[in-house]
């Protein structure tokens, strides 16, 4: 099941998550993307910000599941990969398409990177609900990318309007990159993301 409609439900298909800390008194609910048999896709509440670990437990019916101790950051980046395509990141063009091999970016160009765990922002958000369209909300850290091993400027990092839990980075590609497949990596607060490639041409 997915979830259908914004803010995120609490619950979906029977299935519910919770977020523990006893020690600062913190007891949170999951809001849910999507279940199935082998995954759950859930968003980590804003509540959590500033804590290091909390209890979760997934509740199916009236079945609980074992304790599972997460280990929390407030600075956690990913960068999301296009599905399917090996090693490609959710890149864009400024007018939103994907870049692929096909419509690849040009040295230069300033591309869109979607990603998570880049960092708090300097607005109050809620659990559950979309960033907003009117008010950017940017983080407090502007992270440092590298395209090809070289510095690209951040021209914007916050959470991407209308999404719930999504950043964007706005970030202009250095110049003299070479043609092909490049790794990408965005760095927060002295913490690397994961590596995509993006095609330059």
């Amino acid at each position: 099941a997915g979830a259908g409609r914004l803010p995120l439900p609490l619950a979906l298909d029977h299935v519910s998550m919770s977020f523990d800390n006893p020690t600062a008194g913190v007891s949170v609910p999951g809001h849910f993307f999507f279940v199935s048999p082998g995954q759950i896709n859930v968003q980590v509440p804003w509540e959590l910000a500033g804590l290091t670990s909390a209890q979760l437990k997934v509740r199916m019916q009236d079945t609980v599941s074992a304790v599972y101790n997460l280990n929390l950051n407030d600075y956690a980046p990913g960068i999301f990969f296009v599905p399917g395509g090996q090693t490609l990141g959710v890149v864009t063009h400024a007018d939103y398409t994907v870049v692929t091999p096909s419509k690849p970016a040009h040295s230069g160009e300033t591309v869109i990177v979607f990603a998570t765990g880049v960092g708090p922002v300097d607005q109050p958000q809620v659990s559950g609900e979309a960033a907003s369209g009117q008010t950017l909300a940017n983080t407090k850290t502007t992270p440092t990318a590298t395209v090809a091993s070289q510095p690209a400027a951040v021209i914007f990092s916050g959470l991407a309007p209308f999404f719930v839990g999504l950043n964007q980075i706005n970030l202009t590609l250095p110049a003299g990159l070479p043609s092909g497949m490049q790794p990408l990596v965005l760095t927060s607060n002295g913490i690397a993301s994961n590596t995509v490639n993006i095609p330059i041409q």
